[in-house]
């Protein structure tokens, strides 16, 4: 059972980090900075051109995974302030009450 929780908690995080990339990169296109969603459009066409009949999973693929490397390193960028910065200012804006 072990093997199936850290199955299930890979897969989630992955997922997580998808999603969260591609939310990212569809707001910034619909906000108008098109540049993201564009370059990542260009990036899985070559590769879905060259494989005929898996074009649509080929590009699919493609997309998920650089959205997700997005959402990965939005991740990376965001764990750090809030951490460091955003919790303990909150801590300080509402102090427990004793």
């Amino acid at each position: 059972m072990p093997g199936v929780m850290v199955f299930i908690a890979t897969v989630g995080t992955v997922a997580m980090l998808w999603v969260g990339g591609s939310i990212l990169v569809h707001g910034l296109h619909d906000l108008g900075w098109h540049l993201p969603y564009e370059q990542i459009k260009q990036a899985a066409k070559p590769a879905a051109e060259t494989l005929g009949s898996a074009r649509g999973f080929v590009t699919w693929g493609g997309t998920a995974g650089l959205d997700g490397i997005i959402g990965l390193t939005a991740g990376l960028v965001l764990v750090p302030i809030v951490s460091r910065a955003l919790i303990p200012i909150s801590g300080w804006l509402f102090p427990e009450k004793a």
